[in-house]
């Protein structure tokens, strides 16, 4: 499961999108 990352970076994403 190298996939972690790329999980962890839509995350981010979503959370930073919601925060705004």
């Amino acid at each position: 499961m190298v996939r972690s990352e790329t999980f962890v970076e839509a995350d981010i994403r979503l959370l930073l999108f919601f925060i705004r």
